[in-house]
């Protein structure tokens, strides 16, 4: 397996995709609130650019699921002063799930995005940058392995749970049980429950790149990837990718696309 992956190399973070019922206002939400950029995504897509990465949205006329009970948590960015920016935000009328808490010499805090996804602000990273999202998974080693064994990546950091750099993104996976700073009614799903999917919920699914995919998407079919859809150019976005299924309903898709910011220079 570990050849297969060095043949196509490793992957690279590329775009979280979320259900929106006003683009508008959720590109207005993650600009004005939390940097992030404006952009005509490949010339055809209004987007929203975070440091090396993209926030791509699809708008849809039911709101969709968000309360917390798939394997996707939440989108995390650092922070540098958590009670003047949780007082900050909530002067700017943003709702919080829960307040700027302490966790060493540091705060977290979890608020709500313009369809009540899940976010989080950890002043551990002492900058106003997108750097990580969260999962919850019923095997934390296990959902972890799955990325190093497809995606060519590596568990470079452990605090009681793994966590895998990607770029300048931590992915932090957590399972039962949780740590004890984490209190129980900020997450929804009971220990023997399963998880929703991620397809259809606000946060409908996270995207990897390669610069060349058929080769990726032969090497995770005879790897017994759960195969979602095939490779395809997407006529809302322009790039093209084909999706797989992860652990515990993880909607992951795959991204053919230079990196960023190294892909600018070629």
């Amino acid at each position: 397996m570990a050849s297969n992956v060095t043949k196509t190399g490793s992957a690279h973070f590329h775009h979280f995709h979320l259900n929106v019922t006003n683009p508008a206002a959720t590109t207005r939400f993650y600009r004005d609130l939390l940097g992030a950029t404006e952009v005509k995504y490949r010339g055809v897509a209004d987007a929203l650019f975070t440091e090396r990465s993209f926030i791509l949205f699809t708008k849809v006329d039911t709101p969709p699921p968000a309360a917390p009970t798939s394997t996707l948590h939440h989108m995390g960015w650092a922070g540098v002063d958590g009670p003047s920016e949780c007082k900050w935000l909530k002067d700017k009328g943003v709702r919080f799930q829960t307040p700027a808490t302490p966790i060493g010499s540091d705060h977290y805090m979890y608020f709500y995005g313009p369809d009540d996804e899940i976010l989080e602000i950890y002043t551990g990273g002492k900058n106003h940058r997108f750097n990580h999202f969260h999962l919850y998974n019923t095997d934390a080693r296990g959902a972890a392995q799955w990325f190093v064994d497809h995606l060519g990546l590596q568990v470079r950091r452990e605090n009681g749970f793994p966590g895998i750099q990607i770029d300048n993104v931590a992915m932090v996976f957590f399972g039962a049980p949780l740590p004890e700073w984490w209190q129980p009614e900020y997450w929804l799903v009971e220990k023997d429950t399963d998880l929703d999917p991620t397809e259809g919920r606000v946060i409908d699914h996270v995207a990897f790149s390669f610069r060349n995919i058929d080769p990726v998407y032969d090497r995770m079919e005879r790897s017994g990837v759960q195969m979602v859809r095939p490779i395809e150019t997407s006529a809302a976005f322009g790039h093209k990718s084909f999706y797989v299924l992860g652990p515990d309903g993880l909607l992951v898709e795959i991204v053919e696309d230079k990196p960023i910011p190294e892909g600018i220079w070629d």
